[in-house]
C-alpha cells in the first residue's frame, strides 16, 4: 500500500506550490509592464520623429447664386420632355418652349444634346 503523506507534508507542498504561483503571477506582471514601457517609448519617438503636419482651416462654404440645379433621381428621356412641351405648348408658352430649344442649339426637340434634358426639363417646368 502507498503511505498517505501526513497533513504537514501537504502543507509544505500547498506553500511551495503558492510561493510558485505567486513569483510566476510577479514574473508575468513585471513582463507586462516591460512591454508596456518600451510600447509608450516607441510611440514618443515615433511621435518626436513624425513630421508636424499643419491643416489649414477650412475656408467656410458658400451657396453659389442663382437657383439649384436639380437632382437627378432618374433618367430623363425624350419622351418626357415631349409630355412637358405638349403640356406647356397647350397652356400657351409655345413661344418660350422655341426660345428655349434656341437656348440649346436647337430647332426641334430630337436636336437637343441627351446631357441636356435635365436642365432643359427643370427650365420648362419653370414656365
Amino acid at each position: 500500500m502507498t503511505e498517505k503523506p501526513d497533513l504537514t507534508t501537504l502543507a509544505d507542498l500547498l506553500a511551495d506550490l503558492l510561493e510558485a504561483q505567486r513569483k510566476t503571477h510577479d514574473a508575468i506582471l513585471s513582463l507586462a509592464h516591460a512591454f508596456a514601457d518600451g510600447r509608450d517609448r516607441d510611440a514618443e519617438i515615433i511621435a518626436k520623429a513624425a513630421p508636424k503636419v499643419v491643416q489649414p482651416d477650412p475656408e467656410p462654404l458658400t451657396l453659389a447664386p442663382g437657383p439649384p440645379k436639380p437632382v437627378e433621381t432618374e433618367e430623363i428621356s425624350l419622351d418626357d420632355l415631349r409630355k412637358a412641351f405638349a403640356a406647356k405648348s397647350q397652356a400657351g408658352h409655345k413661344q418660350e418652349l422655341i426660345t428655349l430649344l434656341a437656348d440649346f442649339g436647337a430647332k426641334k426637340l430630337p436636336d437637343v444634346a441627351a446631357t441636356d434634358y435635365a436642365d432643359l426639363l427643370a427650365k420648362v417646368e419653370a414656365l
